[in-house]
């Protein structure tokens, strides 16, 4: 499996800014793989302390995350740009020949990721996120532009339902993914 590896969370929901229910910065918690509970890296906190955040701020750590990246040997294919969103940041990195080498990559941006980027990425896209009937119909028109194209769709399809079918034709599937994040101003990766 060789390959490169093109990062951005998918949003990991959707808001239409009515409700607030995030806890306090300072209880923000998520799990690593590998080392069970954690708490945000120092840097993250202070970041989200004042309970705001800046596309500054999201900035800083995807910055962070790809120094990391480079500092632990990764090879960086495409430096942080913006999506064509303008709200999320983009970027990939040689993910490796062989599964030995993908697992390493992974595990390595995994980790980088969580010391650097997680709970900052999870609050950007809350707080960036489309609101839910227009991710909704942007996930028809990219069902839609994938039938067009061949590809076999089965009934109302979540966003997580798309993964399996970057496998099909993976530049078509990007073809459609491209166009319709261009319509809806949505930044669609999956990966």
């Amino acid at each position: 499996m060789a390959g490169v590896a093109f990062v951005m969370v998918v949003l990991a929901g959707c808001s239409d800014g009515a409700s607030d229910s995030r806890p306090p910065a300072s209880t923000l918690q998520f799990t690593d793989r590998s080392e069970g509970r954690v708490t945000p890296s120092a840097v993250q906190l202070a970041l989200l302390a004042d309970g705001e955040l800046t596309f500054d701020e999201y900035e800083s750590a995807v910055l962070a995350t790809v120094q990391c990246l480079k500092e632990a040997g990764l090879t960086m294919v495409d430096t942080p740009r913006l999506d064509l969103s303008g709200t999320r940041y983009v970027f990939g990195y040689f993910a490796g020949r062989d599964d030995e080498e993908f697992d390493r990559s992974r595990a390595i941006f995994g980790d980088c990721y969580t010391l650097h980027q997680a709970v900052v990425d999870r609050e950007w896209g809350r707080l960036t996120a489309p609101p839910e009937g227009r991710l909704q119909d942007a996930l028809a028109a990219l069902a839609n532009c994938l039938e067009l194209a061949g590809f076999e769709i089965a009934g109302p399809i979540s966003q997580a339902d798309f993964i399996p079918l970057t496998q099909q034709d993976p530049e078509q599937f990007n073809r459609c993914l491209a166009a319709v994040s261009k319509e809806f101003s949505i930044p669609f990766v999956l990966n």
